[in-house]
């Protein structure tokens, strides 16, 4: 849950959020995978020492994992799928109309939770900058704005994975895979998700905002970790 604090009454509003400790670490983290950026193998290993602390480490764990839906599984599942639907359904127009929904799946909830998280980190480099101090009222304009988008694109990232787990459904209604060609993650389990299914969320879990949104920074961190690793490796 993200804190809130006061502001002069002179401003519109009477309290604007504050960046959380993950999305000050997501920061930094995404300025050493920056190009010309020059982190250390230390940098990386007080990144991770940092993230431990932070609510959103369960989540990274359990992505890292696979024991919540990912990214990677998402596409190369959904490829998988679409290519052993029948060929005697394939030029059915339900079918051609529900594929080519499928097939920009996993660009387009790509698409939402990068734009989410782009809208993070701006929230942190402007509570990071002097515009507070020379600008006051500017500044709490520019965060009510970011803010404001960041949870736009909260909710755009929210949809996306629900009509992503309904059409599943639908797939499986008009007989185009099989029961266990798609997973519903729930909240609470714990288990690897199976390695051939797509993974969807919820409706349970889809309702749950905060756990979206940490499933969100998980993902990047997941990503941006991996980046600076390789970039590591290759200056050895």
């Amino acid at each position: 849950m993200r804190e809130k604090i006061q502001v002069p009454s002179s401003a519109e509003s009477s309290e604007v959020t504050v960046p959380l400790a993950e999305d000050k670490i997501l920061h930094r983290l995404h300025q050493c995978t920056n190009p010309g950026a020059n982190c250390s193998p230390e940098d990386e290993e007080e990144l991770q020492k940092d993230l431990e602390r932070c609510e959103v480490f369960e989540m990274y764990n359990a992505y890292i994992e696979s024991r919540v839906p990912t990214l990677p599984l998402l596409g190369k599942n959904i490829t998988d799928l679409i290519e052993r639907i029948p060929n005697k359904l394939r030029n059915d127009p339900e079918t051609i109309s529900i594929v080519n929904y499928l097939k920009g799946r996993h660009a387009s909830i790509g698409h939402d939770l990068r734009a989410y998280v782009t809208l993070v980190i701006r929230f942190v480099t402007l509570e990071q900058s002097t515009l507070r101090f020379r600008d006051y009222e500017k500044y709490i304009d520019q965060i009510k704005k970011v803010d404001a988008d960041r949870r736009r694109m909260h909710d755009n990232l929210l949809a996306s994975l629900d009509m992503l787990r309904q059409k599943m459904e639908e797939v499986y209604d008009l007989g185009l895979c099989e029961k266990n060609d798609f997973y519903v993650w729930s909240p609470g389990e714990t288990r690897e998700i199976p390695i051939n299914a797509v993974p969807v969320f919820a409706s349970t879990a889809i309702a749950n905002r905060d756990l979206i949104k940490n499933w969100a920074l998980a993902a990047d961190f997941a990503e941006h970790f991996e980046k600076l690793s390789q970039l590591l490796a290759e200056k050895k």
